[in-house]
């Protein structure tokens, strides 16, 4: 009897496992980390293999944007494991990163034609395509001097408009590329958040220039600030000794009758005194009105820039694309 009991508990192990095996690309990351996706298997790369370990920790810890960068890292590396593919579509899917997820979702497709999982990927790309717009950011970029073109991940055959721009763009890392004709490009890595703007302001200079010349900064404006700053040092230095004179005469017009020595001294400091508080405020005067006309002078009468390089030329013929050279 126990032995037939015994069979009939092995049979029905045997049968679970048949009826559950199919299912097992349904199965949520943390269950199938457990088992099959715990290695990416002896074809993979070991670097591969090792940021796939390292993402599957930062799963088990909630860090799901962290698993997602390191399963796209491993997939740079294995461009054809579809598990990869699978992995980084569910890491962005929990850091609600739509955009990032329907892409790796989209490639898990591509790399492992007719899945079993077809359905049910197919319904989260679906349900994740109304997420993507309400996800993406505004990017700004200003220039000096405006229209440049501006180019993403260094795309120099699509640009995306001209200085002053405003875009949209989904949650990810980018490399933007400004460039004018006749200046230096600014190349730079920015950082998309969901439904944070970014905003830049970038100078694009002139190979070679004196950056503080193109700018417009002459001797003008700091000479004028630091005379503005010695006058009002010497009116300071006038009030102290006026009033130190006005109080050494009190004191010399209450002196008694016949205290020569007295009155001597402290006319002698009250001849000082006066003479201090003369040269302070006529020094500090003149210093003050020669440092606010640099002030006035410089801001009515502008160094005058550099002429702005004219913007690349248009595209030659509709849909042949533009041409540049950096």
């Amino acid at each position: 009897m126990r032995a037939n009991r015994i069979v009939v508990v092995s049979l029905r192990s045997a049968l679970a496992a048949l009826y559950v095996l199919p299912l097992a690309p349904l199965l949520p990351a943390e269950a199938g980390a457990q088992g099959a996706e715990a290695s990416l298997g002896g074809k993979a790369p070991a670097q591969a293999e090792r940021l796939f370990q390292e993402g599957l920790e930062a799963w088990r810890t909630s860090q799901f944007e962290e698993a997602a960068r390191k399963f796209d890292a491993a997939l740079k590396l294995w461009p054809s494991s579809a598990k990869l593919a699978k992995m980084s579509g569910r890491a962005w899917e929990k850091a609600n990163g739509a955009a990032a997820a329907i892409k790796a979702y989209q490639l898990y497709l591509e790399l492992a034609p007719f899945p079993e999982d077809q359905e049910e990927v197919d319904a989260t790309i679906a349900r994740l395509q109304p997420l993507v717009e309400a996800q993406k950011a505004a990017v700004s970029v200003a220039s000096r001097p405006a229209g440049a073109h501006v180019f993403l991940d260094a795309r120099k055959d699509q640009p995306l408009g001209q200085t002053p721009l405003e875009v949209k763009l989904d949650p990810g890392s980018y490399v933007l590329l400004t460039a004018l004709k006749g200046r230096e490009p600014d190349r730079r890595t920015i950082i998309v958040q969901s439904g944070r703007p970014v905003r830049l302001d970038i100078e694009l200079t002139i190979p070679g220039a004196d950056t503080d010349a193109e700018r417009g900064i002459d001797w003008r404006m700091p000479a004028g600030f630091s005379l503005i700053g010695l006058g009002a040092a010497g009116l300071a230095a006038g009030v102290y000794f006026g009033i130190q004179a006005q109080d050494t005469q009190a004191r010399i017009e209450d002196l008694p009758a016949g205290e020569r020595d007295d009155y001597d001294r402290l006319k002698s400091d009250f001849d000082g005194e006066h003479t201090g508080a003369i040269v302070g405020f006529a020094a500090g005067g003149v210093s003050l009105a020669a440092g606010a006309g640099l002030v006035v002078w410089r801001i009515l009468s502008p160094q005058t820039a550099p002429e702005p390089a004219a913007p690349p030329p248009a595209a030659e013929g509709a849909g042949t694309g533009l041409r540049w050279r950096f």
